[in-house]
């Protein structure tokens, strides 16, 4: 199977609506599949279609402890997007929650909001993508 070309964003869109066709729209995997497109507008500059991606990701997860690494996650990339949009104050607010969301969940791992990284999120990802 030949790798998904992220420049085409019809391709990219018509992967999250067959997942949405054969799921509910509010399930983990759909969540994690908006968050991964979310990641590929903020690449190309799509701010406002990556913001609504990632609301729609956060509304498939409760407010609770069980989903705090997914949520932690989803707040990470909120802040680097925040910071590309040329809002850095509510970006770092955006990421000391993150941090604080991580560290709670994974206290072996402690990290800053210097070093909290993507891959330290691939690491822990509940989900394969």
């Amino acid at each position: 199977m030949a790798p998904l070309d992220w420049s085409q964003n019809h391709v990219v869109q018509r992967a999250l609506e067959q997942l949405r066709e054969t799921g509910e729209d509010t399930h983990q995997y759909t969540a994690q599949a908006r968050y991964r497109v979310a990641q590929h507008y903020l690449r190309i500059e799509e701010y406002q279609a990556s913001s609504q991606l990632l609301d729609q990701a956060l509304e498939a997860y409760p407010d609770n402890h069980s989903y705090g690494a997914d949520i932690a996650r989803i707040n990470f990339l909120q802040a680097q997007l925040l910071n590309a949009s040329g809002k850095p104050a509510q970006a770092q607010q955006m990421l000391q929650q993150s941090v604080k969301d991580f560290n709670g969940r994974y206290q072996d791992m402690l990290r800053t909001a210097d070093n909290l990284t993507e891959a330290d999120f691939d690491k822990i990802a509940r989900y394969g993508f």
